[in-house]
């Protein structure tokens, strides 16, 4: 069909895109329509985090060849490494990528999947351009993943401020829940609360009851000392008991037991669940206790937590940056400087 449209409309196709059409392969519709599915739950991540995964799986259990469900599982299951045991995750997406590269070497977002494992997992900033840019010239990444991972790797990088990444996902997806949610993220990595605040009150009309943008709110709040304003919106998100951020709105507003005790709670939960130690670090930052923050970046560092990425650009962090531990660290994990 795609063939056929080129054809009339008389548009020119590259070597790659004409070889592309003329090997596209049929697909079991029942392996589509998970795939699709998929997608739908990857546009909305990480609300329904392990939702995206499922139906990738699924269309593969249906076309075990289908290259384009290994690709989202891939990359599916590398956000999965957010919310579980990196070990756990990773190396899965890993293999995911590989496997769907072997079915079809053309597919790019196999190739963002593969060159952001090089970065979180094993802090190989050189190897994921490498990966990346060798993808640029076959088949285009698909627009999910990629509005996940073009400003994640501006934040990794320490660009935010220069990066021109916020105009480039608007255009491609203006009033996509995840365009406008990594927006959000976007400016408050850039230190520019205000328009972090106004871009997360624009996801909330298209969304009400959107808990990330939400929760961005709250900290563009909590960040510019608007404290009343900032628990307000946190106690909109449910229980806050355990919150690292509420953690460190406590902290900085000058309620240093009751942070003391959000920091306890999550050391105590940690026990029983999987939490980042990234996040575990976030209301120590508060208080100023860098042994503390520092040391479950350390443990971070060492467990290759996916959130470290955020570790050169995250406000949260701006109160232990100064230590010379923390600056080590930053030189450890390969940030360009």
């Amino acid at each position: 069909m795609a063939r056929t449209v080129a054809q009339q409309i008389k548009a020119t196709l590259t070597p790659q895109e004409q070889s592309r059409l003329a090997s596209a392969r049929p697909v079991n519709p029942e392996a589509y329509e998970a795939f699709l599915r998929g997608r739908y739950f990857l546009s909305r991540w990480p609300e329904g985090a392990e939702m995206p995964a499922k139906y990738f799986q699924e269309a593969i259990d249906k076309d075990p060849n289908y290259g384009e469900a290994w690709a989202g599982l891939a990359t599916s299951t590398l956000l999965l490494g957010y919310f579980d045991p990196p070990h756990q995750s990773f190396p899965k997406a890993k293999a995911a990528a590989e496997r769907a590269l072997l079915l079809n070497p053309s597919l790019g977002e196999a190739y963002v999947a593969l060159g952001d494992y090089k970065s979180l997992y094993e802090y190989d900033w050189g190897g994921r351009n490498s990966i990346t840019s060798a993808q640029s010239s076959l088949a285009p990444a698909a627009r999910t993943p990629t509005l996940i991972t073009a400003p994640c790797c501006s934040a990794r990088l320490g660009s935010m401020r220069r990066s021109p990444w916020p105009t480039g996902g608007q255009e491609v997806d203006p009033v996509g829940l995840l365009a406008n949610r990594m927006l959000g993220f976007v400016y408050m990595w850039a230190r520019r609360y205000d328009d972090s605040i106004v871009q997360n009150q624009k996801t909330l009309e298209l969304d009400p009851n959107h808990d990330t943008a939400r929760f961005q709110l709250a900290g563009c709040y909590t960040l510019l000392g608007k404290y009343a304003e900032a628990l307000a919106e946190f106690k909109k998100l449910g229980d806050i008991t355990a919150h690292p951020h509420v953690g460190f709105l406590y902290a900085v507003s000058g309620r240093h037991s009751a942070a003391r005790k959000i920091a306890s709670d999550l050391e105590r939960l940690s026990k029983q669940e999987y939490i980042s130690p990234f996040m575990m670090a976030v209301p120590y930052a508060g208080l100023r206790d860098h042994d503390k923050a520092i040391e479950w970046l350390e443990r971070g560092y060492h467990e290759h937590a996916a959130m470290m990425f955020l570790l050169k650009v995250d406000p949260f962090l701006d109160n232990v940056r100064s230590d010379p531990r923390f600056q080590d660290l930053l030189r450890r994990m390969n940030f360009p400087p």
